[in-house]
């Protein structure tokens, strides 16, 4: 078996495997989440196992996977000949499949790969949260919102106006030993006017992959854009409304981690239908940080 030794989130993750397609995947992601970001050295190192069974794959008729929960964060994954499982309490996971016959194939195990990473490290302090995120002076600015409300158009127009991008829909909090705020891939699925399937736009990270303070922008819809500041309470309650299936597997420390978010107050932001005029209004909050 070869070994990449990597982090995520600044966690340490060694990713073990024969198969050298598993491991450039592997390091991709990785590198695609931070992988410059300070690695806590003190910290075990969490262990993917990547398999790949000498046999074919027969009668695979769907390659969507599916998630089956289990206690305390463990996770199995199933579907499109593979298997795979997240088992916090040994602080590893694992993904088996038969030869990759076909691109759908290799695309599945690629997407269990991510999973079980994301899943595994979800569950050591990097909390997810769905919000969109952009920097302002060191700062996490976090749009958060239903799924349709504009967040990624709203990080990339920021981006595009000189801010420092974090993500376009998630990001991981960690509390210990104090709050950072870890972001996602730098690229936005933005719908164009002639398409109907989202196109990826890669962006080019001008920030860390992380921020150690935030402010948080609850989403509304309305006829024109404006900004108003609301309260802890407020913010609590909005994040609290809009916790979205897959965010909720960690309930024990899900108290703390809003709490954090929401403890200094933060805004909501309407938005009308010109993502400019959004900003607009936004730009005000954004330079101040920025200063």
């Amino acid at each position: 078996m070869n070994e990449l030794a990597t982090n995520v989130f600044g966690l340490p993750v060694v990713f073990v495997s024969d198969d050298p397609h598993a491991l450039d995947f592997s390091r991709m992601l990785a590198m695609e989440l931070g992988v410059l970001a300070t690695l806590e050295t003190s910290v075990e190192p969490l262990v993917i196992r990547i398999v790949v069974k000498d046999e074919d794959i027969d009668d695979v008729d769907d390659y969507k996977l599916h998630f089956i929960e289990g206690g305390n964060g463990a996770l199995r994954i199933e579907g499109g000949g593979i298997s795979a499982r997240v088992d916090p309490l040994r602080r590893e996971g694992e993904i088996v499949s038969g030869r990759l016959a076909t691109l759908e194939a290799r695309d599945a195990r690629n997407a269990a790969i991510e999973a079980v990473m994301l899943a595994l490290v979800s569950c050591f302090d990097r909390h997810p949260v769905h919000a969109s995120a952009i920097v302002a002076k060191g700062r996490a600015i976090l749009f958060a919102g239903a799924s349709g409300a504009g967040k990624s158009t709203l990080a990339h127009r920021a981006h595009l106006d000189g801010f420092g991008f974090l993500s376009e829909d998630i990001v991981r909090i960690q509390l210990d030993p104090a709050l950072r705020i870890w972001g996602g891939p730098a690229f936005v699925h933005l719908a164009q006017a002639s398409e109907s399937v989202k196109q990826r736009i890669p962006l080019e990270r001008q920030t860390p992959a992380f921020a150690e303070t935030a402010t948080v922008c609850v989403l509304a819809r309305g006829d024109h854009a404006r900004l108003e500041p609301i309260t802890a309470g407020v913010v609590r309650a909005s994040l609290d409304e809009q916790l979205a299936p897959g965010f909720d597997r960690f309930p024990w420390r899900h108290d703390a981690v809003m709490d954090a978010l929401a403890c200094n107050g933060g805004w909501r932001l309407t938005l009308g239908a010109d993502p400019d005029d959004a900003m607009d209004v936004l730009r005000p909050l954004l330079e101040y940080h920025d200063q």
